[in-house]
């Protein structure tokens, strides 16, 4: 196993480092691909990551309380329905994603415009 990762769009060179509790199937996205998605999707995708948080902070502060209460099972059926639909939905963009770079339909944004093309259009 590399202690890299690359960006899931082929053809992308962008790596990232691993980290200690990565398993082999962890796939990232680099920015500048993320950027190419659907902003829709992506604040959908951001409300269902911070849901998800919520639940963990949750269980974290009442973990043992919760596992007595009569209501368990519920709690964990929300939790698990939230994650579900945030991997569903970076699944989503990540296709999109695949489709707009494979065809070249829209040029991923950049966060800064490079140095050196602005230098050469001045001059």
């Amino acid at each position: 196993m590399t202690d890299r990762i690359r960006c899931c769009i082929p053809g992308c060179g962008r790596t990232f480092k691993r980290e200690a509790g990565d398993t082999r199937d962890v796939t990232i996205m680099c920015g500048r691909h993320w950027r190419m998605g659907e902003v829709a999707m992506r604040n959908r995708h951001k409300q269902l990551r911070a849901r998800a948080r919520w639940f963990q902070r949750r269980y974290d502060k009442r973990g043992k309380a919760i596992e007595r209460s009569p209501k368990r099972a519920k709690f964990f059926d929300a939790w698990q329905r939230t994650w579900t639909s945030a991997n569903t939905l970076w699944h989503r963009i990540k296709d999109d994603v695949v489709i707009k770079a494979a065809f070249g339909a829209e040029d991923a944004p950049r966060r800064r415009p490079r140095r050196d093309l602005e230098a050469r259009s001045d001059g």
